[in-house]
């Protein structure tokens, strides 16, 4: 009887998935190749990327078996499929709370869901999106600015190396989209420059208004921007 194999590949966030495929594609030939991968958003593993190559790389997750995954609203109203909002997850994995803090548990555990802080939302075949952090979400005259977006739009530019985006207070918009950005040795490119770039990329509530030139951005122990860090730059 032939036999069948196939192979499946995971890493840690910080690598891209793209950097795997090529370095697998070019060493298995002929054979199922998938990338696998997790996020575990505070209650164990919600999602695992498992999908064939050619098929949702870097888009959605599949839910696994133990857990219940849904999108919420403000108050945890369930959302319809493609309406970003709240993650929510309930399973036997979820915490019960935090050690004597029963203010911060009633916060972040209501009726079982727990609220993970990241937004996304559900396709109608029950893939999940992860869209970006709650508390990084920016909110410029009453629309929602997901950084990661800005941040993709940016890294789309030649001269551009890395790209960070956060919120300004603004007395006229509530919040000002600001970026911070690396360029790479040798290539230019101008405030301006990049402001134009982005606009005509991105709505108009979307596209920074300002944008700072560094050397490099700060980062997390696991590569990833810290806007944390960049709000103080």
């Amino acid at each position: 009887m032939a036999s069948r194999t196939a192979v499946e590949i995971g890493s840690g966030g910080i690598i891209d998935d793209s950097v795997i495929v090529g370095y697998a594609s070019d060493r298995v030939d002929h054979v199922p190749l998938s990338i696998g991968s997790e996020a575990r958003l505070r209650s164990g593993t919600v999602v695992y990327g498992g999908s064939t190559i050619g098929r949702r790389l870097q888009t959605g997750h599949n839910v696994v078996i133990r857990e219940e995954v849904r999108i919420g609203d403000d108050v945890g109203r369930e959302l319809p499929p493609g309406e970003v909002g709240e993650i929510l997850c309930r399973s036997r994995f979820v915490m019960a709370g935090y050690w004597r803090s029963p203010e911060l548990t009633a916060e972040t555990v209501r009726e079982g869901w727990l609220r993970t802080g990241d937004l996304g939302y559900l396709d109608e075949e029950g893939f999940l999106y992860v869209v970006d952090r709650m508390k990084d979400l920016i909110v410029r005259d009453g629309f929602n600015v997901f950084p990661r977006d800005v941040e993709d739009a940016l890294l789309e530019h030649a001269a551009v190396a890395a790209a960070g985006v956060v919120g300004r207070p603004d007395e006229r918009h509530g919040e000002e989209v600001v970026a911070v950005v690396a360029l790479r040795p040798g290539l230019e490119a101008s405030a301006d420059d990049l402001v134009s770039f982005a606009k005509a990329r991105l709505g108009a509530h979307r596209y920074p208004r300002e944008v700072r030139l560094v050397r490099s951005l700060p980062l997390t122990p696991v590569g990833k921007v810290d806007r944390k860090l960049l709000a103080e730059l």
